[in-house]
């Protein structure tokens, strides 16, 4: 059995605890407590896509290539600055820049780097990343708070 709960109220709370009570001591089973920490939230990824629809149209890239750019620009330190978070990031990077270019590590770890595996907070900071690079750019996005975001 593999049961993953997130604490979020009296009646899970519970839940869990009839879960554990009801399970038998052989074979031994494994019980993890830890504080949850919620990956990027809905409302940052579509104000990422609305930014990067808004920027395509002004560079003449699409939204595909701007993100996958974005994340090796952006995206990458970001999870290299924090490798308690993302250690599979980390690992590889460190174990592949032993034999290659930094440049070329970038490439090579360009499919797993992803915005989906950002915690909120990181991903506040890619968005003001991007928004940074629109702002060089002269390029106006709109305002998450026009569309009553509250995750920026």
């Amino acid at each position: 059995m593999d049961k993953k709960l997130n604490l979020i109220n009296e009646q899970v709370r519970n839940l869990a605890l009839r879960i554990i009570e009801g399970l038998p001591l052989e074979p031994v089973h494994s019980v993890r407590i830890c504080e949850h920490k919620p990956d990027r939230s809905l409302e940052q990824n579509a104000l990422m896509w609305v930014w990067l629809g808004h920027m395509s149209d002004d560079i003449g890239h699409t939204k595909d290539e701007l993100h996958v750019e974005f994340k090796r620009k952006y995206c990458l330190p970001i999870m290299l600055a924090h490798p308690d978070d993302y250690p599979e990031i980390a690992s590889a990077w460190a174990r592949l820049t032993r034999l290659s270019t930094e440049g070329e590590v970038a490439d090579a770890l360009a499919p797993i780097i992803s915005t989906k595996r950002l915690k909120v907070r990181h991903m506040s900071q890619y968005l003001k990343d991007i928004f940074g690079e629109a702002q060089g750019l002269s390029i106006r996005l709109p305002d998450p708070r026009d569309r009553g975001q509250r995750n920026f």
